[in-house]
């Protein structure tokens, strides 16, 4: 059976509509934080900058920002859809800190500099890493990357990304 043009197109749509429903109910998204950030390409690289509200960040074309919403506290949080997996981070007090070993969820951190910033890696058995960078300059809050085997995937880009991140602190309720 040959589908018309206008039939492709509504197919279309409805799929777009679908997957972005799936976004919404799975992940979570604040549509004013999302729509809100901003993407700028840096020429002849490819790298671009996101900035949201809070902070920006260089990360490769590919990579998309969703801010998930606001926790309890007003903590911002969200994830990056990259080529290689779902980032997710919170920019809060809350978020773990990665700044010692923990036995309970078995993992064990490194204490490293990237950029001016002092960052905790954490690494456990099953493959999966988390970054964590405590309140450092300009931050109001600790920065954290979740222990989970996208940001051992994205590690290399992280750590770029970290290298050359800036934060907008008056933002933070």
């Amino acid at each position: 059976m040959k589908l018309s043009p206008k039939k492709i197109i509504v197919v279309l749509g409805v799929v777009v509509a679908l997957i972005f429903l799936v976004v919404v109910f799975l992940f979570g998204f604040d549509p004013k934080g999302t729509f809100t950030t901003q993407y700028e390409s840096i020429p002849n690289s490819n790298i671009q900058i996101i900035e949201t509200d809070y902070f920006l960040i260089q990360t490769p074309k590919n990579w998309i920002h969703i801010l998930h919403g606001h926790g309890y506290e007003g903590d911002p949080y969200g994830f990056f859809f990259t080529g290689k997996g779902i980032v997710s981070y919170e920019y809060g007090w809350f978020g773990p800190t990665y700044d010692e070993d923990d036995l309970i969820y078995n993992y064990k951190v490194d204490k490293e500099f990237f950029g001016r910033f002092s960052v905790n890696i954490a690494r456990n058995n099953s493959g999966e890493t988390g970054i964590a960078i405590p309140a450092q300059y300009e931050m109001s809050r600790n920065m954290t990357f979740y222990l989970d085997k996208s940001v051992s995937n994205n590690y290399e880009e992280l750590l770029y990304a970290i290298e050359n991140l800036k934060f907008k602190p008056q933002n933070i309720p």
